[in-house]
């Protein structure tokens, strides 16, 4: 996968929900025990450190008036009408944030992201998850031996499916990152909750450790170095319109309103870029792409 795949992560979350942390919810490890295990333990990132991602919020135990105010802290950066419109490319809440270590280095950058997006139920129903996750249609799921070997049973149930596969990102054409990715997609009527990240429990598989090599000319080289820190999640939830509502966005009967919010993570070695914050730069059009690219995918 690219950068621009890679970022994409956190957008392509497009039918996801709102950018302010939310508390620690006990039921979300009935709905995403791998979401639940990200906010409860973390992730290592390079320095040793851990960090720990937000408790994706139960949008269900919300009233009107809370759902309100979780949308209009999303669209503070802009117009409510704005960032309310039923267009590809209307606003999105962007936060990009450095992690820094003890040192004031920066070790990870981290994405938050919020905005609405409208289509059709059925289009929703099926979206398919790997348009939300990093490295997109260019994972390679773990065979049956290979899950046998590292003794995996992925879970499956009517509303949860995990998978573990073996991912190649590239970042900005100079790095290659490899390791094995967990994700799990909890999916209902009116919710998608996807968590992905580097699995720690194979950060130095025999196989298909996690890694980092540079690139030349589009070919990895030696020696590579350990990688850890990659991952997130990023959830979709319907948002109840009136009538007025509906008839102000010309919205077909059928059509649904989905809040969207995602938080994302990756590590960047100081090898990379040293002090230079060029990554960063690249960040935003990357992201609007993408949730402009998903909004276009719920439309009948």
């Amino acid at each position: 996968m690219t950068y621009r795949s890679m970022i994409a992560f956190a957008a392509t979350a497009c039918a996801i929900a709102a950018a302010a942390a939310c508390g620690a919810d006990p039921a979300a490890e009935a709905v995403n025990p791998w979401a639940k295990r990200l906010a409860d333990e973390g992730v290592p990132i390079l320095d040793g450190a851990v960090y720990k991602f937000e408790t994706p919020r139960d949008w269900a135990k919300l009233t009107p008036a809370e759902k309100a105010t979780v949308v209009a802290k999303a669209a503070e950066k802009s117009s409510p009408a704005r960032f309310a419109a039923n267009k590809p490319d209307a606003p999105i809440r962007l936060d990009i944030a450095p992690i820094l270590d003890a040192t004031k280095t920066r070790r990870a950058q981290r994405l938050r992201i919020a905005f609405l997006a409208y289509g059709d139920p059925e289009r929703f129903k099926t979206l398919d998850a790997k348009l939300l996750v990093p490295g997109a249609g260019k994972n390679e799921p773990l065979t049956a031996a290979e899950l046998a070997e590292r003794k995996l049973v992925p879970a499956k149930t009517d509303v949860l499916e995990e998978f573990y596969a073996k991912s190649v990102t590239t970042i900005d054409d100079n790095f290659q990152l490899t390791g094995i990715t967990r994700t799990q997609k909890y999916q209902s009527t009116d919710r998608l909750l996807v968590a992905v990240a580097y699995d720690p429990a194979f950060a130095d598989d025999r196989e298909f450790p996690a890694r980092w090599r540079y690139l030349k000319r589009g070919k990895p080289l030696e020696p590579p170095f350990p990688y850890t820190g990659l991952g997130g999640w990023v959830q979709a939830v319907r948002h109840e319109l009136t009538a007025d509502e509906r008839t102000a966005l010309k919205l077909g009967p059928t059509d649904e309103r989905y809040f969207v919010e995602g938080e994302f993570l990756f590590s960047e070695p100081t090898k990379w870029y040293g002090l230079n914050d060029y990554l960063r730069s690249k960040i935003p059009i990357a992201v609007e792409e993408a949730v402009k690219s998903l909004r276009t995918k719920l439309q009948p």
